[in-house]
């Protein structure tokens, strides 16, 4: 669903780095998605502090509030609510968004493993 309360042809993908990519398929040569769930907070990130000596990159980043902390495994649209997502991680959680908004509506955290897979 788009902000606008239309309708419309998105796919989300889960990453690596924690993010998950929403993009519009009715966008033709699109090259940046409508919308980024989670991942590294660039604004955060760029007015952290600096502690001289390099460290791995993955210790200094900053994630968005309500990111995943590890890689992204499984999505699943909502059947009748087409704009929450629900998502799956490796850092044993499960989350649901609200695409519009860009927002982690809630966490759940009961998993003793990496979920790999939602229905």
């Amino acid at each position: 669903a788009r902000q606008s309360g239309g309708a419309g042809s998105f796919a989300a993908i889960g990453t690596m780095d924690t993010e998950i990519e929403v993009w519009d398929l009715d966008c033709i040569d699109s090259m940046v998605p409508v919308a980024v769930l989670g991942g590294v907070d660039e604004d955060a990130q760029a007015s952290a502090p600096s502690k001289g000596k390099k460290k791995k990159k993955k210790a200094n980043k900053v994630l968005k509030a309500g990111s995943h902390k590890d890689a992204v495994l499984g999505l699943s649209w909502h059947q009748l609510q087409r704009h929450v997502l629900a998502t799956a991680s490796a850092d044993k959680t499960v989350k649901i968004w609200d695409v519009p908004r860009e927002a982690c509506l809630h966490t759940l955290t009961h998993h003793t493993d990496k979920v790999q897979t939602l229905q």
